[in-house]
């Protein structure tokens, strides 16, 4: 909880500068373990007025049309930020 307002606050004070008027955290992507518990999720955003959602690993892949067993989407989860960070950018 510590950390996320910290990377909130950092966001935001650039967010706020003249070079990038625009540029704001609009959504936070949940991701790990226990991303998916709710009572969790709740504690950790209760006082953070963003949306959230749960990081989706396979949105990206290219075979993500494929049916993914629920207990292999529910681990793959604890991998959503190392598998985007490998995935080549899009932009």
């Amino acid at each position: 909880k510590i950390e996320l307002r910290k990377v909130l606050s950092f966001w935001d004070t650039r967010a706020n500068s003249p070079e990038n008027p625009e540029k704001k955290i609009e959504r936070i992507l949940l991701c790990g373990t226990r991303a998916s518990s709710p009572a969790i999720v709740d504690e950790l955003l209760k006082e953070i007025p963003l949306e959230h959602a749960l990081a989706d690993a396979w949105v990206n892949i290219p075979a993500a049309h494929m049916r993914v067993r629920k207990e292999l989407y529910v681990q793959s989860t604890e991998y959503a930020a190392a598998i985007g960070l490998s995935l080549p950018s899009l932009h």
